[in-house]
């Protein structure tokens, strides 16, 4: 079989936008960027940002030629923060892109542009980007993204496993159980990860707040990570990842600090081994794009 045809990836996130033609290898050939329409926004004046970003950088990538052998036949992937409604064609619920909930945008992209347009969540989306990345991808898979927000998706066999979630809620695995106190969340569970470990949860606190709360992040962050590394169990791999953790390198050191790429516990005893992820910002719209090319995998909304 030989190497797949280039694609399109959108990463659609909380702070920033992107947008890049990813050759067969997963490489980028070119790229475009803005920032997402911040709060507080008109929601329709966003929406419409959001599309004419889309819409124009897909054309100018088509137009360059060189970037993708960019034919309008390409297809093109789009990961968007937030959960995905059970058709895959709309947003059901985003903490941070809430003027994209229950907006068709692969229906209207598809009208717009031709061709194959999916719709991912970025989660599902830098997963899948971390796990084509790695040499020689293990039986079970996760990643651990903390950035805007927190998200997890789980690799078994070369297709996602499902996770459970109460609708519209974060995924149960990603609640924290050894704080002393589980905070409100704004999906309307308690105790999500996301409430203590996100830029939005930094945000929220001052100075001062944040320097006495950062013990119950971190007991929080650790409490996570080690629910997820033993469901990986022995023989699998959680890649850790998102910009939070170059922002804040205490919450890496918390996990054991080392370069970037390389194991950061060596506990012979550890029930999954955990690496630092290697694509950075770029995992979500590489991911995005490699993923369109495959029905398989089954990605989850």
């Amino acid at each position: 079989m030989g190497v797949p045809m280039p694609a399109l990836g959108v990463d659609i996130g909380g702070t920033s936008m992107r947008l890049a033609a990813i050759d067969g290898e997963g490489r980028i050939l070119d790229r475009r960027a803005a920032p997402t329409p911040g709060p507080p926004v008109d929601r329709q004046a966003a929406y419409r940002a959001v599309i004419r970003f889309i819409l124009d950088g897909v054309r100018e990538l088509r137009a360059a030629g060189a970037a993708v052998s960019c034919a309008a036949s390409a297809p093109i992937g789009i990961a968007c923060a937030g959960i995905l409604a059970d058709d895959g064609g709309s947003i059901l619920r985003s903490v941070n892109l809430g003027f994209l909930e229950g907006r068709d945008l692969r229906s209207t992209l598809r009208a717009e542009l031709g061709g194959a347009v999916e719709l991912f969540t970025d989660i599902a989306a830098a997963t899948w980007g971390e796990y084509q990345a790695l040499t020689r991808p293990p039986a079970r898979f996760g990643h651990l993204r903390l950035g805007t927000g927190a998200g997890y998706a789980q690799i078994q066999d070369g297709a996602f496993v499902p996770l459970h979630r109460r609708k519209g809620q974060h995924l149960d695995i990603l609640r924290a159980h050894a704080c002393g106190s589980a905070r409100p969340c704004r999906c309307g569970a308690t105790g999500c990860l996301e409430t203590y470990v996100s830029r939005d949860a930094l945000r929220r606190h001052t100075a001062e707040e944040r320097s006495t709360s950062f013990a119950q992040m971190l007991l929080a962050l650790e409490s996570v990570v080690a629910a997820i590394r033993r469901r990986l169990g022995r023989d699998g791999i959680l890649a850790v990842g998102g910009g939070l953790l170059e922002e804040y390198p205490i919450l890496a050191e918390s996990l054991g600090e080392t370069p970037a790429h390389a194991p950061l516990h060596e506990e012979p005893s550890a029930p999954a081994r955990m690496v630092r992820a290697r694509l950075a910002d770029d995992a979500g719209v590489i991911g995005a794009a490699r993923l369109v090319r495959y029905t398989s995998p089954s990605a989850p909304h």
